[in-house]
């Protein structure tokens, strides 16, 4: 209701990032089952799967929802991957990772919205322990990193700022991110199943394999070279 209530007469009520994941296609289902107006944000980091791509075009195609796509220069975001690699860091996801998050927020200002929905859910990441990773939304650790094993500059890749995420667009742009799966019963398995019936929706594998690159990351760069395994948790 908040949500409808602060977007009357807009075209959209909300940002919601979809990736073509289980997470964020049955979260856009959810969002139009309880009659919100999304605009659909995808960010193409260039590590698309042809699974997650036809995800996408059947959930918005058949929900009737508005999609935008954010793609993000491939020269850049290869050199900052390649960096983090480099720096031997637990957390290469977070050049990804912090470009979603960025692009989502800078959508939502640009057409006025106030609510950003995404589909970071309890269910399937609430036992993920701390040291297995690091806050992406750290913007000076992200530079840092690229400072020293970067070589080229970062002239087109989105950033978001300690300042603009937890005071500008908080406190002044008053834009809120939403975990909306937190708020029904949720079983990925469930969801699944679901999805493909209702949608033709493809399973491409464990959580967050939509991407190759995160499979990579999750499915042997992690388990090899630091003993972490996060599909045990998920």
């Amino acid at each position: 209701k908040k949500i409808k209530d602060s977007a009357r007469g807009k075209p959209y009520d909300s940002v919601l990032g979809l990736s073509g994941g289980v997470d964020s296609s049955y979260l856009t289902y959810i969002a139009i089952y309880k009659g919100l107006r999304p605009l659909a944000v995808h960010v193409d980091t260039g590590w698309n799967t042809p699974e997650s791509e036809g995800n996408i075009r059947k959930l918005a195609t058949q929900l009737g929802v508005d999609l935008k796509i954010v793609y993000i220069d491939k020269e850049e975001m290869a050199d900052l991957q390649l960096a983090f690699y480099k720096s031997s860091v637990k957390n290469c996801e977070i050049p990804q990772d912090h470009a979603f998050l960025a692009a989502l927020y800078k959508e939502a200002a640009q057409i006025g919205v106030h609510y950003i929905l995404t589909g970071g859910n309890l269910a399937s990441e609430s036992i993920l322990p701390k040291s297995w990773g690091y806050n992406a939304g750290d913007l000076r650790h992200l530079l840092a990193i690229h400072k020293r094993f970067g070589t080229r500059p970062l002239c087109n890749f989105p950033t978001l700022s300690f300042w603009k995420r937890y005071l500008y667009y908080p406190f002044i742009r008053h834009i809120r991110e939403i975990r909306l799966l937190n708020y029904i019963p949720y079983n990925r398995g469930q969801a699944k199943s679901f999805l493909n019936e209702k949608f033709g929706w493809i399973d491409y594998g464990a959580k967050h394999y939509e991407s190759v690159l995160t499979r990579f990351f999750q499915g042997h760069y992690l388990p090899k070279k630091f003993g972490i395994d996060k599909r045990k948790a998920h």
